[in-house]
């Protein structure tokens, strides 16, 4: 029973991707309610047993108190109960357009940002949950393995569709880059975000099982053939993703990965060497030779179905005016540097800033640049408190990786931030709810993981007296 909220955990990350990431109203409120619910499961599991409260507060209260102030800000954003002067300007436009007098608030858009506010809840609660039950190995474990074997069916999915045509997402019409592979997503951006935080999981697990040498001696063969099995199931699996993410064309999405499986590897080699029970119990020759043999595969697969992403980088295609996007973005930051214009307006209020009503062919619905459009929106104060919350999580969890603590499940938390936070300077995938679940769910889960020893809540036994002492205070 005590297990039920974690499943739904994994439930939510396996399925989340499924219904075109999340990314639509529907979808995401569903993702939203359950992972609400979830944390009411865990919640009366601590209640029924308080010492399943795996971490204790102090190691997380300073991001929670963050976060909180984060929120409070939202809501003071959406409610109509702040001074006039503090007002979004559009609501003075509204009320000259109406002839009537409009009950204004700091947000251009209330709603929006209501909506916003559960979004982040949500996030709040994956990252809860998954450091809660984390701190336990195996389901650290789980939770890796869910991440793998679900980015490994929506990459199969993808290519299957990809061979039969690219003519379909789901059972919809694709109506979006028909020469791309994207899975169930929209955007190839994102699948290929998707794809690459699921290579970032697997070089991390392959790296791992490369150096571990627990199973049994050198000499036994039964041992070295079922480890060498695993492997090239891993390389395999390896191969298949990054097949996937050259079919996407995203270039972005390709550097990004790269980024962070690089990040993985370094890491993997500076914590090798750790303490025992450790899945890094140090370097080997043998071990050496994985990431070539890695690096040689994805040369080759770059080679065979690296054709998307190669011409798009000679002919400079794809070119989306995400300069002029990020220039009419400062001058919205510039109007309102301190209060913002509300969690969640930025589609709102773009089209106000631009020169001209019509100088993008498309909705512009998205910064392109998550950094800069939380900025836009909650101000300068909290949107740069909102934003050193990963990173500070980010450095706790480095931290432990370095002093070789949290094995694979902190350098895979590490390699999953460098992946999302390199592609969330030019696209918007960390705002897609399915991406963002995998991301913050791998991130608590390394943050449980490189956590020192005696964090867990202390489990206090009511001991009988003994027959001879006195009654009294002990």
């Amino acid at each position: 029973m005590r297990l039920l909220p974690f499943i739904g955990l994994l439930i939510a990350i396996a399925l989340a991707p499924l219904p075109l990431g999340s990314n639509r109203p529907g979808p995401w409120s569903l993702l939203a309610l359950w992972m609400g619910l979830m944390l009411m499961g865990w919640g009366i599991v601590m209640w029924r047993d308080w010492t399943q409260l795996h971490v204790r507060l102090p190691f997380w209260k300073w991001p929670a108190c963050a976060f909180g102030a984060v929120l409070v800000w939202a809501l003071i954003q959406a409610f109509p109960w702040t001074p006039a002067f503090l007002h979004h300007w559009m609501w003075s436009g509204a009320a000259d357009a109406l002839g009537a007098e409009a009950t204004g608030a700091i947000s251009a858009v209330p709603r929006e940002t209501l909506t916003g506010i559960t979004r982040l809840a949500a996030y709040a609660a994956a990252f809860f949950l998954a450091m809660q039950y984390c701190r336990e190995r195996s389901n650290a474990r789980r939770l890796s393995n869910t991440v793998i074997a679900s980015v490994l069916a929506y990459a199969a999915y993808g290519l299957f569709v990809d061979f039969s045509g690219n003519a379909t997402i789901l059972w919809y019409e694709k109506w979006a880059y028909p020469d791309s592979l994207t899975s169930t997503f929209v955007n190839r951006n994102s699948f290929a975000t998707y794809c690459g935080i699921g290579i970032v999981a697997l070089v991390s697990s392959l790296l791992s099982e490369g150096r571990d040498r627990r199973d049994g001696p050198d000499h036994d063969v039964a041992t070295r053939d079922r480890r060498f099995a695993k492997l090239a199931l891993l390389l395999t699996t390896l191969l298949v993703l990054f097949t996937a993410l050259l079919l996407t064309g995203s270039r972005a999405g390709l550097a990004a990965t790269l980024i962070g499986t690089a990040v993985v590897a370094g890491l993997h080699y500076r914590a090798g060497g750790g303490r025992a029970g450790d899945d890094l119990l140090g370097p080997s020759a043998g071990a050496r030779l994985w990431p070539l043999a890695v690096g040689a595969g994805m040369l080759v697969v770059l080679l065979i179905s690296g054709g998307a992403v190669m011409d798009r980088l000679d002919d400079g295609r794809g070119q989306t005016g995400r300069s002029e996007i990020w220039e009419r973005s400062l001058v919205a930051l510039a109007d309102a540097p301190l209060r913002g214009h509300g969690l969640g307006t930025y589609e709102s209020i773009f089209f106000a800033y631009q020169d001209e009503p019509h100088v993008f062919a498309y909705q512009v619905d998205k910064a392109h640049n998550t950094y800069l459009e939380v900025l836009v929106e909650l101000g300068l104060p909290f949107g740069l408190l909102l934003l050193a919350i990963p990173a500070w999580l980010c450095w706790q969890v480095l931290r432990g990786v370095l002093n070789r603590v949290g094995g694979r499940y902190g350098i895979t938390a590490i390699g999953a931030s460098v992946t999302i936070g390199a592609h969330s300077a030019v696209d918007f995938s960390a705002q897609i709810p399915a991406i963002a679940l995998v991301w913050i769910s791998l991130l608590g889960c390394g943050y449980a993981q490189t956590l020192p020893p005696g964090v867990s809540a202390m489990v206090f036994v009511r001991q009988s007296k003994p027959a001879n002492q006195p009654d009294g205070p002990l």
